[in-house]
């Protein structure tokens, strides 16, 4: 039985099943890594917020709807969708 809120899961459509951000996040985290030569501005450390603003970004394009996030300084959004 899954606990906590709708907003801790996202569906997973090959499987047919939600699974936990959390999940995602440890998965993608095992694989994470700092090129040695990259600029501190450059690097974007995934997290659960980072994870579900791509993932919505993703099916919003794939769907040619227009979208604008917007938020207050200092939410990453600038290095996450650079103008």
């Amino acid at each position: 039985m899954l606990q906590g809120l709708v907003y801790d899961y996202v569906f997973d459509s090959p499987s047919g099943s939600w699974v936990s951000w959390n999940d995602e996040l440890n998965e993608r985290m095992q694989s994470f890594a700092i090129p040695y030569d990259a600029k501190f501005q450059e690097i974007l450390v995934p997290t659960i917020d980072t994870l579900r603003y791509t993932h919505l970004l993703d099916l919003l394009i794939k769907n040619e709807t227009p979208v604008l996030f917007v938020g207050p300084t200092g939410n990453e959004l600038q290095l996450m969708f650079p103008s």
